[in-house]
């Protein structure tokens, strides 16, 4: 799979929350997810390609476990600092670095599985999804 995403978060990192679509789309996720009839307190969640946590963080609230994986480090670093400011929010959210391919994430069963903004990154492998 392609390693675009890797490559995109290194460059963007650090000034990914500063983008305001990126906040715009986060913000319309959360409040959308949060007002779905199934959606209620306490759910475990897989936000597969977490970037730097912003749905993660927002939801974490709700939830009573997120597994955040990421194939960006830079992007993984990022919301790894913001844990450090949050010890709530860390409680309940395990960071984790996945491969390109998905390889990494383990075989854990959750009750949401939200992507943002991730397969746009993903490129032309259709035979590989």
């Amino acid at each position: 799979m392609s390693t675009h995403g890797e490559q995109y978060g290194n460059e963007e990192a650090a000034t990914y929350d500063e983008v305001d679509a990126t906040r715009v789309f986060s913000r319309t996720l959360i409040g959308a997810l949060t007002k779905s009839v199934w959606w209620k307190e306490g759910l475990t969640m897989l936000d597969y390609g977490c970037g730097t946590g912003l749905n993660t963080i927002a939801l974490s609230s709700q939830c009573s476990f997120i597994l955040a994986a990421d194939v960006s480090q830079p992007m993984l670093d990022q919301l790894e600092k913001k844990l450090q400011l949050d010890p709530a929010a860390k409680s309940k959210i395990h960071v984790k670095k996945i491969e390109p391919d998905g390889s990494g994430l383990g075989d854990e069963l959750f009750d949401v599985v939200i992507t943002s903004l991730v397969l746009h990154h993903a490129g032309d492998n259709a035979g590989e999804i």
